[in-house]
């Protein structure tokens, strides 16, 4: 088995980053290499050998790559400062490595669970739940065309090659601070497919304060990345596929706007969706609130994100009191 290095971005010490360490470790990391502003003193107990990389930046794409120039190891397997990996991870990204020796990069799957506590580090449920990413029936390999209709796979489960790809290929992308996962998967893909495992071996949390609620954000930087492909896409995934995956992000950029008060922009964004064939009737609304004053619109949204938040909460696993007296082996 070749050694592989945990690659954790953070803003700082945290209990929920003690156990993300702690996991990476149990799940057979050969080091993990924590880029954050500061170093904590004393560092982390860690059962592995433990590298804290200063990062002036904090932005999850300057972390990651800070980080992966620090490993020691060719192969670099990504974890989130509030996720987990399970016993085994490491074993399993090998083993897909071994079976797809065309393959750059490899992913198990992962299960997210809601974390609405104070401090967010809540355990997890006992058991994965659901969802799982990606979804049963997608794999084993995944390329360039699946990615082009959306992220299927969770960063945290993920682990990159880098004798497998060509010398001086940057990573990630510091100019964005949100879906830079993305944008490196579908570069990477135009390298090989993506070999997918059916093993469950990490848990996402989610959390309130998790930058991928960045709505606007997440739509604007995918319809950005997306557009690299514009002039190849239909003739890959069919033009009516290709218009509904950039549709949606439209609608998806209209909600992002209205929520932080982009009344014009919430509107451009609607006519781009219709434009391409969402047709849905949440249009009408989203075009009636762009023209209300800044602080009721902003009101308006916020209700409408609770309500869905609320839906969401109600079919997603939970971390109960239950569960958090269960720990992960």
């Amino acid at each position: 088995m070749q050694p592989v290095s945990a690659i954790v971005p953070s803003r700082g010490d945290s209990a929920f980053l003690r156990a993300a360490i702690a996991s990476a470790a149990r799940g057979g990391a050969a080091e993990v290499v924590v880029a954050l502003p500061e170093p904590i003193v004393p560092a982390p107990p860690c059962t592995v050998p433990l590298i804290q990389v200063p990062v002036t930046l904090r932005r999850c794409s300057v972390g990651r790559n800070a980080a992966i120039g620090a490993a020691s190891h060719p192969r670099v397997a990504l974890l989130d400062d509030d996720d987990l990996w399970l016993p085994g991870h490491a074993a399993a990204l090998d083993a897909l490595f071994e079976s797809a020796p065309d393959s750059p990069f490899v992913a198990t799957r992962a299960a997210y669970f809601v974390d609405d506590s104070p401090a967010g580090d809540a355990e997890p449920p006992a058991v994965p739940l659901g969802p799982i990413v990606p979804p049963p029936g997608i794999g084993p390999r995944i390329g360039l065309p699946l990615l082009l209709l959306g992220n299927r796979v969770a960063a945290p489960a993920v682990a990159i090659d880098r004798a497998r790809l060509p010398a001086g290929l940057a990573l990630f992308d510091e100019s964005r601070h949100v879906i830079e996962d993305y944008d490196l998967w579908l570069r990477l893909a135009e390298l090989g497919d993506l070999a997918v495992g059916e093993q469950v071996t990490v848990w996402v949390r989610r959390r309130p304060q998790s930058d991928s609620s960045d709505a606007r954000g997440m739509a604007l930087h995918s319809l950005d990345a997306l557009a690299r492909y514009e002039d190849r896409a239909a003739a890959l995934v069919g033009q009516t596929a290709w218009d509904r995956r950039r549709a949606m992000l439209w609608h998806e950029l209209a909600w992002g706007e209205l929520l932080s008060g982009g009344g014009r922009a919430a509107r451009r964004a609607v006519w781009e969706a219709r434009r391409l064939g969402d047709r849905r009737m949440r249009h009408v609304l989203y075009w009636a609130a762009s023209w209300l004053p800044a602080g009721a619109r902003a009101a308006v949204m916020q209700a409408c994100r609770a309500a869905t938040a609320r839906s969401a909460l109600k079919e997603e696993p939970r971390s109960t009191a239950a569960s958090r007296a269960t720990r992960l082996p």
